[in-house]
């Protein structure tokens, strides 16, 4: 077996329908299914090659064991069965007969169905990575974060071609991870200034990594807002939040979250000893 295919099971009498209708509202799984609308092998021909002569009423779990069976060798097996099912989900939640989505999910396991080997390797999404855009700046932002975050490091470096908007051999994007996750910076102009739409709460376990970071931030700068709000100098706006922050507004630890809530209402940098009532002496 071809490791890009992946099986997923439609049908014979929703084939033909199914790739017309999908083609209106999800043209990219129909770009996936209309090449077999005319090129599906027979059903005689697919037991032949993939499961041999069986009882036709057979489970549909022992045609699962016959399926893991041809995919046991498969080093993306994992990776495939993910993509089957997100694909078949997808698929079953079309109303494409007029009827409930658990009828139609029903009728493909209950009638004969047709066994097609269809690639969706280009529908899987792989990742998610945050893209910052910048004026000029790009990597000297993303040197600042590098350094200022643990776990952290800088990646690939491109350059504008000739007859761009800016003048070749300048940056363009620059690839980084912070905390070990993927981020990505464009250097695109003025344009699209940064603004507490959008925001990166950092987490910090002691006082100490929360001064050092919002100090770092700050100092370097940028401002100072409310409630463990600051904005670096290029206007990305973060939250420093220590974890005793989240728990004291839960009541948790002996905390008041009614005082800790109202405590944190006033500051701007957080400051845990004062998350709660001073003791009598």
């Amino acid at each position: 077996m071809d490791p890009s295919l992946l099986k997923c099971r439609v049908s014979s009498r929703h084939l033909t329908r199914l790739t017309r209708e999908v083609s209106v509202g999800f043209p990219q799984v129909f770009s996936v299914l209309a090449p077999f609308q005319e090129v599906t092998p027979s059903p005689h021909e697919l037991e032949n090659e993939y499961f041999g002569k069986h009882d036709a009423r057979r489970e549909e779990s022992q045609r699962a064991n016959s399926i893991e069976d041809c995919c046991r060798d498969n080093p993306h097996v994992h990776e495939a069965r993910d993509n089957e099912r997100c694909l078949v989900q997808l698929l079953e939640n079309l109303d494409i007969s007029g009827r409930s989505s658990s009828q139609v999910g029903n009728s493909w396991h209950q009638n004969t169905l047709t066994t097609c080997f269809v690639s969706i390797s280009e529908m899987a999404a792989r990742s998610l990575t945050t893209f910052l855009w910048f004026d000029t700046e790009a990597l000297e932002a993303a040197r600042f974060y590098v350094d200022l975050f643990p776990n952290s490091r800088l990646g690939e470096i491109s350059y504008y071609q000739a007859d761009a908007q800016r003048p070749a051999g300048s940056v363009l994007t620059v690839e980084f991870e912070l905390f070990g996750m993927p981020f990505a910076a464009l250097n695109g102009g003025p344009q699209f200034p940064h603004t507490e739409a959008v925001s990166f709460q950092v987490s910090c376990d002691s006082q100490e990594d929360v001064d050092r970071i919002w100090d770092a931030i700050v100092n370097s700068g940028g401002s100072e807002s409310m409630c463990g709000w600051c904005k670096d100098r290029w206007g990305v706006s973060w939250q420093v939040i220590p974890t005793a922050l989240t728990r004291a507004l839960q009541g948790l630890d002996g905390y008041d979250s009614q005082f800790a809530f109202q405590a944190m209402m006033k500051m701007s940098k957080i400051v845990v000893a004062d998350l709660s009532k001073a003791q009598d002496i």
